[in-house]
This record gives C-alpha cells, structure tokens and sequence, in this order.
C-alpha cells in the first residue's frame, strides 16, 4: 500500500470540524488518488463505495487504546505514507513518513481553556513531529503559530491547505435562485459550546442589545452545536438574560437542518477567540448570511471582505457591529453577494490537488 490515512473521525455520527474536514479530503482525494493503493483505518463497520485499489481495515476500540493498536498495523507497512488528519499521536507512534494536519494551536496558545488530556499530548508530540512529518496548515495564520512556536521548524515543512465547503452545502450557491429569502429577526450561530467559543459574550450582546432597543426585542438568536466542556459561564449568561425566550439552543443537528437555519437567518455571528480555519464561516457563506465576525487569528483571512469585524474581548465592539447590521439590510445584501466571491477561494478539490502534490513529492 501507498497511503494510510487515519480515518476513524470521518465517520462519527455527531462530527464537529475535524471530522468533517477528515471525511471531506477522503471524499476529495478519492478523484484525486483513485489509482493509489490507499488503506482507510477505521474503528466501525461501515458500508462506503471506495476506489477499486483502496480498502477499509477495521480496528476496534477508540481513543489512544485505537492509535496503539493502528500503529502497530502500520509499522507492517514500513514504505506507506501515514494521513493523520485529527491526531499528532499516532504519527508520533511509527516511523513511516507522514503527512500531519495541523488545524490549529489552541493546545499551546489556549491552553487554560483546553481539555487537559488533549494539551498533554499535543504539547509532548507536535514538538517531536516538526521536522519528522510534513505539516498542513489549515490557514496562514495558523502556519505563522507553528513557525513562531517552533523556531527550529522549517518552514519547507509546513504546506497551507485551506479547507473547503462540505458538498452538503453547495446546492444553494449553485441554484439558479439568486436570492434566498431571510427571516430579518433571526440571527445565528454555530459551534461547539466551549469556552473558547465565546459565546457568553455574544450572548451578553444580544440580551443589551435588546434591553435598550425595543425595536430588537422580536429577535432570536439561534445557537447550534453540541455541549463541549467548561459550560458554566455560558450557563450564567444564559441564566442572566432578560429575554432568554429569544435564546434557541438547536444542540448538534443534521446538516438539512442546520442548511435551512443558515438559509433562514440574516446575519450569522462568528465570536470565536481563536480559529485555525473557522468551517462555519464559508457555510454563512454559501447560504447568503451576512457575517460579523471576530477580527481575531485566521478568521480575516477566511472570510475576507465579506464580513464585519468586531474584537472578541469588547462586548461594545460586537453590539455596535449588531445593531448596524440588523438595522442595514443593504449592507447584508452587500456582504452576502461579497461571500459568494470569496468562497471560490475555497474547495475540497483544490484541498485534494494540493496534497497529492504532498503525498508524490514524499512518495519518490
């Protein structure tokens, strides 16, 4: 075999970004490297149409238990290429050339509001894989944390591979409808609920907001995304606000339902402190949302021109930029038709073209 590729978050019921992002290479690269001998290491049955030359090795198990058990698998394959795409472990576990995705450096920069097993691991690994594998970046800014972290890292190793727009979402841009229709007193928001999400902030927003307007008491601020970890002070916003009947917490839902909440909403709200790409951004984007956005590591450059920008850390900064575009409904036209332009920036075909340049240069 070729390649091996860590798939195991590809297929998870409930997938947050890596996990889309894993399953979205797959789905890519099989156009790109359906004559390669490929091996899909998995941790459940599954049912999936693969190019004649790959093939599925089921490993039972989940967690580091799985990485111990895959490692071993793959040492029997001393000239295969490792895909890790969600872990710096398993790389770390083997000596074969690999190819690592870095999404982000929230273990070293964000430490404090990190799970603790997660900030271990990566902490002992990443720095040991440097200039053992060859790095993706998911961004720029993200290859500038790795080279600012890493002074000895090459910078040669660290190819930036943008992500690209899960093909879930891909129908409305690609309609011959040129304008879905909005809801003017709906706002939403996707991600998972951590701290470093910083939603408590956008919370606090929106409730002053509508404590001192009367005119934006009607709005609702829809929440998706699965319960994370450290929710207390999410809680405590929640519990303070005034109008928390205009609060809508979705949890994690399907991507149909999630595309009609993106098509329905006018403005979508983007608060993260720190993102190594920001997924949910181009999804605003191809459903016609209006973005305010944190001016904050990769998310200027995901969404370019198309958004507003506010710093994460000033609640006055975020309801200034909320009430101008609540209120603005050609400006909302106006960041919507920009989106369009700036998601041609972004695919999982050009995701796939460029790692396939990786994987041959490494393959010689």
């Amino acid at each position: 075999m070729s390649l091996i590729i860590d798939a195991r978050e590809a297929f998870n019921v409930e997938k947050a970004g890596k996990g889309i992002y894993t399953l979205s290479m797959i789905n890519a690269l099989k156009k790109e490297l359906k004559q390669e001998e490929v091996v899909l290491l998995v941790n459940r049955k599954l049912k999936i149409s693969l190019p004649q030359s790959w093939q599925l090795i089921l490993i039972p198990g989940d967690g580091i238990k799985w990485q111990f058990k895959a490692a071993a698998i793959i040492r029997s394959y001393p000239k295969a290429i490792l895909f890790s795409p969600t872990s710096f472990l398993l790389p770390f576990l083997v000596k074969n050339k690999s190819i690592v995705t870095v999404h982000d450096l929230i273990a070293f920069l964000y430490s404090k509001d990190h799970n603790l097993k997660a900030v271990l691991i990566e902490h002992f690994c990443l720095p040991r894989l440097i200039n053992h594998s060859h790095l993706i970046a998911v961004s720029e800014s993200t290859k500038r944390d790795l080279v600012q972290l890493f002074p000895k890292l090459d910078p040669q190793k660290v190819s930036v591979v943008y992500e690209g727009l899960s093909t879930e979402f891909v129908a409305p841009s690609a309609s011959k409808k040129s304008h879905i229709k909005k809801n003017q007193k709906q706002v939403l928001t996707v991600s998972t609920l951590i701290p470093r999400k910083n939603l408590n902030l956008l919370i606090d927003a929106f409730s002053q907001l509508q404590e001192a307007n009367k005119d934006y008491r009607e709005y609702k601020l829809h929440i998706v995304g699965a319960k994370g970890w450290q929710n207390s002070t999410l809680a405590k916003s929640v519990e303070k606000c005034n109008y928390k009947d205009n609060l809508v917490f979705h949890g994690y839902i399907s991507n149909c339902k999630l595309q009609k909440l993106y098509q329905q909403s006018s403005v979508f709200v983007y608060p993260s402190l720190y993102e190594g790409f920001g997924l949910p951004l181009l999804e605003a984007m191809a459903n016609q949302c209006a973005i305010i956005s944190s001016n904050t590591s990769s998310l200027p450059e995901v969404a370019g021109d198309a958004a507003l920008y506010f710093d994460p850390r000033q609640r006055s900064d975020l309801i200034n930029q909320l009430q101008y575009l609540l209120k603005n409904t050609e400006t909302q036209h106006i960041l919507a038709e920009k989106g369009k332009d700036q998601l041609r920036k972004f695919s999982w075909g050009k995701a796939a073209k460029a790692f396939s340049q990786i994987y041959l240069q490494l393959n010689k």
